[in-house]
């Protein structure tokens, strides 16, 4: 994608940790996982980052701060930023914020890395497996709020050259009903009752990422067009140190992709469309990086390569 030429404006000294640049959730090397036997699943290497109207590919990781146009230009306050050792887990990790009136990115509000037109590029009836840690900054996430319209996506598989038609998956946050959701393109195999032709799995009232915790997630996905093809999606989740239970487990699909020819990529950050609301000033996530495999059972390395997110 081609970069935008706006700078990106350091501020010094930081007047809150969480929220304006600050090298100070860093410190010491990278890395997590491994031991006990088990290889974790690799870090994906990041490609490109698109924040409040900013799109960097030739330094993806730089810190963005306000808004490329309109009136949040040089507020100071942090878009996307990347640690070398996130709230001391030993892993690298970043935070992403959306704040209100920044300038869009493909008509939303966004701070979200992406792999369009990189790899991995996931096909059709192939088993991958990611695991991602995300961690709500308490004070700029929404709870029970009542306003159905208070949603974002915080990690998608978008197909590559039908981006009009929304994301083959992604997990989603409802502030209407303080819920976690699933989403897929066409058909979870649900019944229908998504909208734009979509089919929506709620996993329940109240299940909602829990603000200053590490809500980590192990995410399986085969896609398919066709039942005998064995289309798949199960997520498992843990809270802090809790252990995993899991949380979706759809396998009755007709279809999880529009275009059978197309590929996917991942995403993940925060991602609030055009017609979406949002009751706070700032909506603000840590994440840890974003780990990927291929194979039919990769469930073990998934799990260790986000162990140290507790």
């Amino acid at each position: 994608m081609k970069s935008l030429a706006h700078k990106v404006v350091m501020i010094a000294p930081p007047r809150c940790a969480a929220r304006y640049a600050t090298a100070a959730a860093a410190g010491g090397g990278g890395g997590g996982g491994g031991g006990g036997g088990v290889t974790p699943l690799s870090a994906l290497t990041i490609y490109d980052v698109e924040a409040a109207g900013f799109d960097f590919s030739s330094n993806p990781t730089q810190t963005i701060t306000g808004s490329a146009s309109g009136v949040n230009v040089g507020d100071g306050i942090v878009r996307a930023q990347t640690f070398a050792n996130i709230l001391g887990t030993g892993q690298r990790g970043h935070i992403k914020r959306v704040r209100v009136n920044d300038a869009p990115n493909f008509s939303g509000r966004r701070s979200e890395f992406s792999w369009s037109g990189q790899q991995p590029q996931i096909p059709l009836n192939q088993d991958v497996w990611f695991s991602i840690g995300c961690r709500p900054l308490s004070g700029e996430w929404h709870g029970d709020n009542n306003a159905f319209s208070d949603q974002q996506a915080f990690f998608q598989i978008h197909q590559q050259n039908a981006a009009g038609d929304g994301p083959t998956f992604a997990l989603k946050t409802n502030g209407g009903d303080n819920s976690m959701r699933c989403e897929g393109n066409y058909d979870l195999g649900l019944g229908g009752g998504g909208s734009n032709g979509r089919d929506m799995y709620n996993c329940g009232q109240d299940s909602n990422l829990l603000v200053d915790t590490w809500n980590v997630l192990i995410i399986h996905l085969r896609f398919a067009i066709t039942i005998g093809n064995a289309p798949r999606v199960e997520v498992w989740r843990r809270n802090g140190g809790g252990a995993f239970a899991k949380v979706i487990d759809l396998s009755g699909a007709a279809a999880y992709m529009g275009y059978g020819g197309d590929t996917n990529y991942p995403k993940f950050g925060i991602y609030k469309w055009t017609s979406t609301t949002q009751d706070n000033d700032t909506r603000a996530l840590y994440f840890s990086d974003l780990f990927y495999g291929a194979g039919t059972n990769l469930y073990n390395e998934a799990a260790e390569s986000v162990k140290n997110l507790v």
